[in-house]
């Protein structure tokens, strides 16, 4: 089974907010930053979370037949 990997910066972050100009701001430092910009509160994003475990249950569940 293949393992995908997510990297950690802004770009798949919880804390991400798209402005209004589509900048990507810092909900947690207010920053406006870059999509690979990193820092110590990176979070994984729901919507990814969810994707992740979407796919690993059905490679389980493919797997298994």
């Amino acid at each position: 089974m293949k393992q995908t990997e997510i990297k950690r910066c802004c770009a798949s972050c919880r804390h991400k907010q798209i402005m209004e100009s589509g900048a990507r701001m810092c909900g947690v430092m207010g920053h406006v930053v870059k999509k690979k910009f990193k820092c110590r509160h990176w979070l994984l994003s729901v919507e990814l979370k969810q994707w992740l475990e979407a796919t690993s249950n059905n490679q389980y569940n493919q797997n298994k037949l």
